[in-house]
């Protein structure tokens, strides 16, 4: 047990590591990793099975993901920028008519704040894609990388 957590440490540590390095690079790698998955899946399903119609539909969307990859995921992106600006703009609203009285001004401004920040993330996502996503890879990668640290160090001391 006390390998595999060391073992478990170290590759997440490693994973975090990478997650900073490539950044949105990674997103690269996982669409080809897919769309490789679907073309192999389709031609065993062609050769193996002789579903000639699975076979190539799955060849197709293999394609299309290594592809269409970044496209795809800027789509995605485009919707949930919009989203969190239109959930920001209703919460506002909500918060305008709420008229709720609160006893320190702290309250008063972290009511507000919540949805203004709504909607300060979707215009910034929706203008600037690549940064938000490398810092998010960055976040992620430095959160990854001290769980696998804190892994191993529990490890060792077992």
């Amino acid at each position: 047990m006390k390998d595999n957590k060391l073992v478990n440490g170290f590759i997440v540590a490693i994973i975090g590591i990478l997650l900073m390095i490539i950044k949105n690079g990674v997103i690269n790698i996982i669409a080809t990793c897919f769309g490789i998955y679907f073309i192999v899946a389709g031609i065993l399903e062609i050769v193996k099975n002789k579903r000639t119609v699975e076979g190539v539909i799955m060849i197709v969307i293999g394609a299309a993901v290594i592809i269409f990859g970044w496209l795809l995921v800027s789509i995605v992106l485009y919707v949930v920028a919009a989203l969190l600006v239109v959930y920001g703009i209703y919460t506002l609203y909500q918060c305008f008519n709420a008229k709720i009285k609160f006893k320190n001004l702290l309250s008063t401004i972290l009511f507000y704040l919540i949805p203004i920040l709504y909607i300060i993330a979707g215009i910034c996502l929706f203008f600037n894609q690549g940064e938000i996503m490398n810092a998010a890879f960055i976040v992620s990668g430095a959160v990854l990388l001290v769980n696998g640290i804190i892994m191993i160090v529990e490890s060792l001391r077992n």
